[in-house]
């Protein structure tokens, strides 16, 4: 099984359950804080400096199948060490937020129930800043 086929599963503390597929999952990093970004869309918590490079910050819910189900901007909760899933390829300037306390683990299937975080959910995002929203990137 190539990690092609793999996904990483992340049980979050408050019970939500995320799948990414390994292959676009380039590390897992800590981060201190999140600035906001006034106007960006539904599921952008803002930006954060990790691993020396300023990304996107996203929680992924928003632009998973369920999310007609969890409208509204989620917003984070202070200053509070947390980590980021740092994405790869194409993606490499988005980052998944994982609050303390989330759960890591691979799987060969992606966990019914949760978000799908994949190339369609990305590029949704991607279509989002190309639409005028820009991310961390000065343009």
């Amino acid at each position: 099984m190539s990690s092609d086929d793999r996904w990483l599963v992340v049980e979050r503390p408050d019970g939500h359950r995320l799948s990414v597929p390994l292959a676009l999952v380039r590390r897992v990093e800590t981060f201190a804080s999140v600035t906001d970004v006034p106007l960006a869309p539904d599921g952008v918590l803002g930006i954060a400096e990790i691993g020396g490079r300023v990304l996107t910050l996203v929680d992924p819910r928003p632009f998973g199948p369920e999310a007609e189900e969890e409208p509204g901007r989620i917003v984070p909760v202070g200053l509070m060490p947390q980590a980021a899933l740092l994405l790869a390829g194409r993606f490499s300037n988005i980052a998944v937020s994982l609050p303390a306390g989330s759960r890591i683990r691979a799987s060969r299937d992606a966990v019914p129930g949760g978000t799908r975080v994949d190339g369609e959910s990305l590029v949704r995002l991607v279509r989002t800043e190309a639409s005028g929203w820009h991310g961390g990137a000065a343009r």
